[in-house]
């Protein structure tokens, strides 16, 4: 945008964007038989505790606190898929289980 028009405005991942894409892409979709179905609504302090759960951590920007992957967490990502890679590139058989490990 310049002068006159639509200011262009960065959408940070904040908790309330997040939150709000989470809640757009789990939507109900009567016409579509294979997605994942609706999802239980939550607080914000609920919905906090579990991406903090799930390996992200919160910082503070300018006007708003964005939500970014822990060092940990992509360094055990990108190992992964370095593992994955090689298992490919091996031509191996890859069995995927509903279990995470840590």
């Amino acid at each position: 945008g310049g002068k006159g028009g639509k200011a262009n405005v960065r959408k940070y991942p904040t908790i309330s964007n997040v939150m709000d894409e989470f809640y757009k892409l789990h939507a109900p979709a009567a016409a579509d038989e294979n997605h994942p179905g609706n999802v239980m609504k939550v607080s914000e302090t609920t919905f906090r505790k579990e991406i903090k759960r799930a390996g992200f951590k919160f910082v503070k920007g300018r006007g708003h606190t964005a939500i970014i992957c822990r060092d940990d967490v992509a360094a055990d990502r990108m190992e992964f898929l370095r593992q994955l890679s090689n298992l490919t590139k091996e031509k191996r058989k890859i069995f995927w289980t509903d279990e995470t490990w840590r």
